[in-house]
């Protein structure tokens, strides 16, 4: 896609550029390539994915400061995961660590306990998601089997490098447990969304990269309630509803964090998606690229870029 300046914008002499061109390339290491060669000015992704192209010549990094999840999404709707010992296996049976190192090839990932990081004012130590413990993950399995609910379940991902390392790791470790059976169903990246949260058609939908939040609101309550429009695994409680609503009903620090506090209890008790990680995201571009102003959800404000002469990026 391509976009002309608007030579009525309001804010003149903004947009500086004159055309914007948007091009789709799902596979990671060809983004990356493209951008190198200088066949693109930039693109969003992480350090992990970089590796020596970061330092290669006419290129820089900038990190864009605002934390996000990487999550996976529980179908709440039909299968296993409407039974919540099967969330609870599910976490259970996964070293995140070595998930996150098979996801990223990078190790020492710093795994979040909860919906809020560390960094969340919000962030509360005392509730904590269900951790490794395998040998409690293989009962839960076996009572799930014992109880006519054997532990069938599709993992739906897109078809780039980095999710068929995470699919293809899910499938191996779950595989070796008793009583359990996972097949992996890889998509074309823009056919993700509406697989999972148009038709449905997974038990676990991984998306990829994070999701960015400057703040709780809009995306928690987008995430977590009713009706939410991130809300793929179409969780519903009328007690999280609630909760959000609490929080957004009063402008009062310490209320807003104690309607949080019940918003991190409940995640704990319904574990309604699966969190695995937490990263900021990075863009890799053209070091002669200025004007990078993030919106507070993440997202370039494009009226501000510019093209310099020489490298400007640090400037």
């Amino acid at each position: 896609m391509t976009v002309k300046r608007n030579p009525q914008y309001w804010d003149q002499p903004r947009p500086y550029l004159d055309t914007l061109k948007f091009s789709i390339i799902p596979e990671t290491n060809s983004r990356i390539a493209t951008v190198v060669q200088g066949g693109a000015t930039m693109m969003a992704g992480y350090p992990y994915q970089f590796g020596s192209n970061a330092t290669a010549p006419g290129i820089a990094t900038h990190e864009i400061k605002i934390p996000g999840l990487y999550r996976a999404y529980f179908n709440q709707k039909s299968g296993i995961f409407t039974d919540r010992r099967a969330r609870e296996a599910f976490y259970e049976a996964i070293n995140p660590s070595k998930l996150m190192q098979a996801y990223t090839q990078v190790a020492g990932y710093d795994i979040p306990t909860n919906y809020f990081t560390k960094s969340s004012p919000f962030y509360d130590p005392a509730d904590k998601l269900p951790t490794y413990n395998p040998q409690h993950a293989q009962e839960l399995f076996d009572a799930l089997a014992k109880d006519g609910k054997p532990f069938d379940m599709k993992i739906t991902t897109y078809s780039n490098s980095d999710l068929k390392r995470l699919g293809s790791y899910l499938q191996q470790v779950l595989g070796a447990y008793d009583n359990v059976k996972v097949s992996l169903q890889l998509v074309d990246q823009a056919m993700l969304s509406p697989t999972c949260k148009g038709q449905m058609n997974f038990d676990l939908c991984v998306d990829g990269g994070v999701l960015v939040a400057n703040g709780a609101e809009p995306i928690i309550s987008n995430l977590l309630s009713t009706g939410g429009n991130d809300n793929w695994g179409k969780y519903q409680s009328a007690e999280m509803d609630g909760y959000l609503a609490e929080a957004n009903a009063t402008m009062d620090p310490k209320a807003v964090k104690a309607a949080y506090d019940k918003v991190q209890k409940l995640v704990v008790k319904d574990l309604p998606l699966y969190i695995f990680g937490a990263e900021t995201r990075f863009l890799l571009l053209r070091n002669n690229t200025g004007g990078i102003v993030p919106s507070n959800g993440g997202i370039l404000q494009k009226q501000y870029l510019y093209v310099c002469k020489d490298a400007c990026t640090k400037k």
